[in-house]
């Protein structure tokens, strides 16, 4: 048999096309693309997703303010000590007044009884400022007049208290701390404490100042602060720890 095709027959050839390619064939008039629900529900997912991230946002920032509070507190106290120390002579750390950011940028001079924390409107809402005994030679004597070394401005979101309502701290030049009350008086403790509170989160900011000096800060959840305040006395002195609890306003 030879390898060539016998004559009259015909062989048809044919080639498979893709369905797709069929079907845009056979519906010359349809398109692909998306439903009106499906547009709605990817907007509505997305805005979803949305609130969420601005919320968490909001959260984070007001948990960054918060937390500035308790770093504030901890720098006054330590810059008061330090500033006894190094200069060997008395330093006080005061509650602020109305007004003291802007006069202190002023270059205003302080009254004697901004200089002595005796403001009657002195309020820690304000911030706080640091006074030393500075140092002056007048004539051939050397007297030690107060002068404004430190200030620490908030925006006063949160209420800070000292115990006691007291208004201000002084250090000596040992480190040790004489707290005054309200009223201007020496306030005879072993401790002070500064706090701040959150109400909406239920949370308190604290600084303990021992009377020898030493600073230890921590938070706790007011309500359940026991443990927390424990731990910042770092040992069983259950007044210690009840001047933080008092403190937080538990």
């Amino acid at each position: 048999m030879s390898g060539r095709l016998r004559p009259g027959i015909r062989i048809e050839v044919q080639t498979m096309q893709p369905r797709r390619f069929i079907k845009e064939i056979q519906e010359p008039g349809r398109q692909s693309g998306y439903t009106l629900f499906e547009v709605l529900t990817v907007l509505i997912i997305a805005g979803i997703l949305a609130t969420i991230a601005f919320h968490s946002y909001r959260q984070y920032k007001e948990n960054a303010l918060f937390d500035g509070y308790r770093y504030n507190m901890v720098l006054g106290v330590n810059t008061a000590k330090q500033s006894a120390r190094a200069g060997s002579h008395k330093a006080r750390l005061c509650a602020g007044f109305p007004r003291m950011v802007d006069t202190l940028k002023a270059g205003v001079a302080l009254n004697e009884d901004q200089k002595t924390c005796n403001v009657s409107e002195s309020d820690w809402k304000y911030g706080w400022y640091v006074v030393e005994a500075m140092p002056v030679q007048k004539g051939d004597d050397i007297v030690f007049t107060p002068m404004v070394t430190s200030v620490n401005e908030i925006a006063g979101k949160f209420p800070v208290t000292l115990t006691g309502n007291g208004k201000r701290i002084d250090f000596m030049s040992n480190g040790r701390i004489i707290p005054y009350s309200s009223a201007g008086t020496k306030n005879e403790v072993a401790r002070v404490v500064m706090a701040a509170k959150h109400e909406s989160y239920r949370m308190c900011k604290f600084v303990l100042v021992q009377g020898i000096g030493n600073v230890q800060s921590g938070e706790c959840r007011i309500g359940s602060c026991d443990d927390s305040a424990r731990k910042a006395c770092g040992n069983n002195d259950s007044g210690c720890a009840s001047s933080i609890t008092d403190a937080c306003g538990i």
